[in-house]
């Protein structure tokens, strides 16, 4: 392996693990080394599940404009849970009638949206991960890709109440929005390391808890597991959530 210039190769935030200083000789015995030379030896993260925070603007009108929409799917919401424990949803009652309100959010949150189809959606990346799948599309389609919203639904936690871990099926992008959160109270979504390893102690979950406030809207790949803990404030952690697929311009949906 040729040199290379570790401040190109490893910009100055903490993408480099570790070097090493010093070796294990033997179970009982620690021989110290002159540390290794970083341009030939060291340790690097191959892979990382991007979480993207958007911040609403216009929280208040958007917020108020959200919980109207709620208040129609309200008494959907009691009578779905899987124990005395679980959280409150419209999600059960939605996919079982079909019922959907992901037009109006699509409308309501047009900005965030086309915001998180620039963050995720890049030509530049998106179309070399594409190309081998789609074989059959001309470069002179445009290579254009949009959010689809398939299904949303709201989410109540009031006290001692938690969502147990789940995924959101195995292709898609899922979002999050915090609805009612309080800081002082309420702990945002944690998230399980799909590649959970002891390997240089790979952290085995990550929660978004010093980015997250009410109005923050997250987004994530649906297959990464995830959860919440238990509710222990007497204020209700209201959520809004939904499942996009990635569409071209023709609607054909694309597997992303």
């Amino acid at each position: 392996m040729n040199n290379i210039n570790r401040e190109e190769y490893f910009p100055a935030d903490g993408k480099l693990i570790h070097s090493y200083g010093k070796r294990k000789d033997t179970f009982s015995n620690v021989e110290e080394l002159v540390p290794y030379c970083g341009d030939r030896n060291f340790v690097i993260p191959m892979f990382s599940v991007p979480l993207c925070h958007i911040e609403v603007k216009d929280w208040k009108v958007k917020k108020q404009k959200l919980l109207n929409l709620r208040k129609y799917t309200q008494t959907n919401e009691e009578g779905n849970q899987s124990d005395v424990f679980d959280v409150t949803t419209d999600y059960h009652f939605n996919n079982m009638n079909g019922s959907s309100y992901s037009i109006d959010i699509h409308m309501i949150l047009e900005d965030e949206i086309s915001l998180l189809q620039d963050m995720i959606l890049h030509p530049n990346d998106f179309n070399n991960m594409v190309y081998d799948i789609l074989p059959w599309r001309e470069e002179s389609d445009g290579w254009e890709y949009f959010f689809k919203l398939e299904n949303s639904w709201f989410e109540k936690a009031s006290k001692s109440k938690q969502h147990s871990a789940h995924t959101h099926g195995p292709v898609g992008y899922s979002c999050v929005l915090f609805l009612d959160y309080d800081l002082e109270e309420h702990s945002p979504t944690v998230f399980l390391n799909p590649f959970f390893s002891s390997f240089f102690g790979c952290p085995p979950d990550y929660s978004p808890n010093h980015i997250v406030k009410e109005g923050s809207l997250i987004c994530f790949p649906s297959p990464i597991v995830h959860y919440t803990h238990p509710n222990n404030s007497s204020k209700d952690r209201i959520i809004l959530s939904w499942n996009m697929s990635v569409v071209d311009k023709f609607n054909n949906r694309v597997f992303a």
